[in-house]
């Protein structure tokens, strides 16, 4: 982009896309650092990213008593460790 603009510094388009991926940069940075703070943020993104990184439950599987699936994972491991064993 900056060697188009160089080359046609006239270049709306280029301009545009420039002012893009800056204005995107500017906002991911400002999101992280929010996040490093310790803020939390209930938007679209948060929800999408948090189903995302959610364990596939099938469909006919009950959940435990305590509400989560011990399934061997990580619930598993929290229950033993909370048991000294």
């Amino acid at each position: 982009m900056g060697v188009k603009l160089i080359q046609a510094p006239n270049d709306r388009g280029a301009l545009g896309t420039l002012l893009a991926l800056l204005i995107g940069s500017f906002a991911v940075g400002l999101i992280r650092a929010w996040q490093l703070l310790g803020a939390t943020h209930q938007g679209c993104t948060t929800q999408f990213i948090k189903r995302l990184r959610r364990p596939a439950v099938p469909t006919d599987a009950a959940p435990a008593a305590g509400g989560a699936v011990e399934a061997g994972g990580v619930a598993a491991m929290a229950h033993a460790s909370m048991d000294g064993g």
